[in-house]
C-alpha cells in the first residue's frame, strides 16, 4: 500500500505537468507574441471534405514591415483560429518582395487547409518588423534535374531527361524535358509513379500525361509538336517544404510550335497526387494537319501504358483503365468503355472528331475503373477562353492502339485528347493551324486511388475556385548550363550468352541468356539495359501462326536494323 507521502508527491506531479503547455500551446503562446497579423481570405468552402489538405498558394501584401532575408529566414507564421484559439501551420513562403535586405513588403505564402474544419474557422498570417526566431517545418518535397535510360531490348529504349519529384522519401512524379519512351516523344510528359515508390523505373509508371501540342502528319512519324522537341530551355523556380516549381520550354522539330509550361507539385499527404500547370502554347508558322487527321493539335492528353512480356520482367507494368468519363458541354456526364486488349497498329477512336464531345463549364475529363475507383483526370480553369472565335473550346478524342505484339511480349495504349475545338456539326473540318494562333491554361492532372469520376467533379469545383488566386510569374525562362558528363567503358570477356538473347527472349516468349548492364550512382539505379550492338528496327509485330522453326528464326532477324550494327553498346 501506497504511503501518504508517496500518494501526495505523485499528485503534486501530476499537477505540475498537466499545468505544462502541449506543444500547440507553446506554438501559439509564441506566435500570439508576433505584433501584426491579417486574416487570409481562402476562396473555398473548407467545410466540405474535398476540400481538406488542398493547397491555399496566395499573394500577401504586409500592412505594415516584414521581417525577413530570404524565404527559409523570416518571421511569417499562418495560424488558423477555429474559437479554441490559433493554431500554427506548415507554412512556405516565396518570391519575397524587398524594401531593404531586412524587410519585405509582400510574398506569396502556401500552406494546407488543415481537415475537419467547419468552414467557420479563420486564417491569419502573422508576423513581425524584428528579428524573430525561424521557423522549423519538414521539408516535405524537393526536385532533383535528372537523366533515366532503360533499354531491355536493343534499339527499344526509354532514354529521357526529367525532373524527379519526390516527397518525405517516395517518387511520385517524373516530369519529362526531353527525349524519347519506346520511339514516343516524351517532352512535356508527365510520368506519375505507383504508390510508394523509392526509385523511378518503368515498372514504377502508374500514368502518363502530356502538355506537349502535337498534330498529324504523314508518313511513319505520325505526329509531331513540341512532344518530340529536341530544343528546350528549363529551371527549378521554387524549390521548398510544401511546394516545388519548375518550367520547361520547348520547340518543336519543325521551329512550328513552342510550347512553354510551369509546373507545380504541392505536398499532399493524402494517396490523391496532383500537378498544377499553367500552358502556353504558340503557333510560330502555319500548321497543315495530315495523316490520321483526329490529332488536329492537342493541348493535353492522358495515356496509359499497357505491356506483358512472358521473359523480362520489367516490362510487366501498366494498365488500361476500362472507362472513360467527361463532363460534357451540355452539363452532363457521359460515360464511353475503352477496349484493354487493342490488336490494332493503327488507332482505333472510341471517340473521333465527328463525334464532336466537348467538354462543359466544369471542364474535366478523366480515366477509371469503377469496379476499383482508381481514376486519373485532367481538369480546366475554364472550357472557354482560350481562343477567340468559333473554336474557342476543349474537344474530347480517345483512342487505342497496340504497339507491339510478339509471341513473348505485347504492348498496348490508351489515350485520351483534350484538342482544338476544330469541328462542329454542319462545319467543315477545319485542319489549318493558323500562325499566331496563342493557347494558355491553367489545368491540374490528378490521381485518386479510390474515388472514380465523382471525385473527379468535386475537385473540379476546388480547383477552380483556388486556381483564381494563386500567383504565377511566368518571367523569362533561363537556359541552364549544361551538365557536364562522364563516360565509362566496360569490356565484357567469355560471359555465356545467347546472340540476340533479349530479342529472343522476348519474341518467342522463352528465356534465353544475354549481357545486362546496370550502371548505379550514389546507390541508385540511373541507367541500364541489355548489351547488344545490334538495335531492332521499326516492326514490332509477328505472327508464328503455322511457321516453321527456321520460319520463326528468319522473322525475327527480320525485326533487326541491320545497317546499324556495332560491336560496341552505349548505355547513357
Amino acid at each position: 500500500m501506497l504511503s501518504k507521502k508517496l500518494v501526495a508527491m505523485l499528485f503534486i506531479s501530476t499537477v505540475a505537468f498537466s499545468s505544462l503547455p502541449t506543444s500547440t500551446q507553446t506554438i501559439a503562446s509564441e506566435i500570439e507574441d508576433l505584433p501584426f497579423k491579417q486574416e487570409l481570405k481562402v476562396p473555398v468552402d473548407t467545410s466540405r471534405v474535398e476540400t481538406w489538405f488542398q493547397p491555399v498558394d496566395v499573394h500577401v501584401e504586409f500592412n505594415h514591415r516584414c521581417w525577413a532575408r530570404n524565404e527559409t529566414c523570416h518571421s511569417v507564421r499562418v495560424c488558423y483560429d477555429d474559437g479554441s484559439g490559433l493554431v500554427e501551420l506548415e507554412s512556405q513562403v516565396y518570391d519575397l518582395e524587398f524594401i531593404d535586405e531586412n524587410h519585405v513588403k509582400a510574398c506569396n505564402l502556401v500552406f494546407l487547409i488543415p481537415e475537419n474544419v467547419d468552414g467557420k474557422e479563420k486564417y491569419y498570417v502573422l508576423y513581425s518588423d524584428s528579428e524573430t526566431e525561424l521557423p522549423y517545418y519538414p521539408d516535405h518535397v524537393k526536385v532533383e534535374d535528372t537523366h533515366y535510360f532503360y533499354e531491355p531490348i536493343s534499339g527499344q529504349k526509354m532514354d529521357f531527361d526529367y525532373y524527379k519529384i519526390t516527397q518525405d522519401g517516395y517518387v511520385i512524379y517524373g516530369i519529362c524535358q526531353k527525349g524519347v519512351l519506346l520511339g514516343e516523344g516524351v517532352s512535356h510528359t508527365i510520368i506519375k509513379l505507383k504508390p510508394n515508390s523509392t526509385e523511378f523505373e518503368s515498372q514504377n509508371a502508374d500514368q502518363f500525361a502530356s502538355f506537349a501540342m502535337s498534330y498529324a502528319v504523314d508518313g511513319p512519324l505520325q505526329y509531331t509538336g513540341t512532344p518530340r522537341a529536341e530544343t528546350v530551355s528549363k529551371n527549378i523556380l521554387v524549390d521548398g517544404n510544401l511546394m516545388v516549381r519548375v518550367r520547361i520550354e520547348s520547340i518543336s522539330p519543325e521551329n512550328d510550335i513552342k510550347t512553354n509550361v510551369v509546373y507545380t507539385y504541392y505536398y499532399s499527404p493524402t494517396s490523391v497526387k496532383r500537378v498544377v500547370v499553367h500552358v502556353n502554347h504558340q503557333v510560330l508558322k502555319e500548321v497543315k494537319v495530315g495523316g490520321d487527321e483526329q490529332r488536329d493539335g492537342t493541348y493535353a492528353s492522358l495515356s496509359t501504358f499497357k505491356s506483358r512480356s512472358a521473359t523480362i520482367d520489367n516490362m510487366n507494368v501498366g494498365v488500361i483503365l476500362p472507362n472513360l468519363h467527361i463532363y460534357g458541354e451540355d452539363d452532363s456526364i457521359k460515360e464511353y468503355s475503352i477496349p484493354t486488349n487493342p490488336e490494332s497498329h493503327n488507332p482505333e477512336w472510341v471517340l473521333s472528331t465527328m463525334d464532336d464531345i466537348d467538354l462543359g463549364s466544369k471542364a474535366w475529363l478523366c480515366i477509371d475503373d469503377s469496379s476499383t475507383g482508381k481514376t486519373h483526370g485532367l481538369i480546366f480553369n475554364s472550357n472557354n477562353g482560350l481562343l477567340e472565335g468559333e473554336e474557342d473550346g476543349i474537344q474530347v478524342k480517345s483512342s487505342v492502339k497496340q504497339v507491339v505484339k510478339l509471341p513473348g511480349l505485347e504492348a498496348d495504349t490508351g489515350n485520351l485528347y483534350a484538342t482544338r475545338n476544330s469541328y462542329e456539326k454542319n462545319r467543315e473540318h477545319n485542319l489549318i493551324i493558323p500562325e499566331g494562333t496563342n493557347v494558355t491554361f491553367d489545368a491540374e492532372f490528378v490521381t485518386f486511388e479510390k474515388g472514380g469520376y465523382q471525385a473527379v467533379g468535386k475537385e473540379s469545383e476546388v480547383f477552380q475556385c483556388l486556381t483564381r488566386q494563386r500567383p504565377l510569374f511566368r518571367g523569362n525562362v533561363s537556359v541552364e548550363k549544361e551538365k557536364e558528363r562522364f563516360f565509362l567503358t566496360t569490356f565484357v570477356h567469355f560471359a555465356p550468352s545467347f546472340p540476340m538473347g533479349s530479342l529472343f527472349s522476348a519474341a518467342a516468349g522463352k528465356k534465353f541468356p544475354y549481357l545486362y548492364a546496370e550502371l548505379y550512382r550514389e546507390g541508385s539505379l540511373a541507367s541500364s539495359g541489355s548489351v547488344a550492338g545490334l538495335p531492332l528496327s521499326g516492326s514490332m509485330e509477328l505472327d508464328f501462326g503455322n511457321t516453321t522453326l527456321f520460319q520463326k528464326v528468319g522473322m525475327v532477324l527480320g525485326l533487326f536494323d541491320w545497317r546499324n550494327v556495332s560491336f560496341f553498346k552505349k548505355i547513357r
